[in-house]
């Protein structure tokens, strides 16, 4: 099974919401928005970083293969 970065937010988001509280459905609606919105950027940032920092690794490796 695997989750594309919206819907891993968006469960993410249903667990933090403060359910404590009793909030009306368009505050949690709206809420519920701006969580999955940060949490997707969040994670967007993560993989690009993750990926920049493998291709650079990869590229220094490479260029420490052919100076030896």
């Amino acid at each position: 099974m695997q989750l594309r970065p919206k819907e891993i937010s968006i469960t993410v988001c249903d667990d933090w919401l403060p359910y404590e509280e009793p909030l009306h459905d368009t505050e949690k609606r709206i809420y519920r928005k701006k969580c999955v919105y940060y949490v997707s950027c969040i994670m967007t940032v993560l993989f690009v970083s993750v990926i920049f920092y493998w291709s650079y690794l990869i590229i220094i490796t490479d260029i420490a293969d052919t100076l030896h």
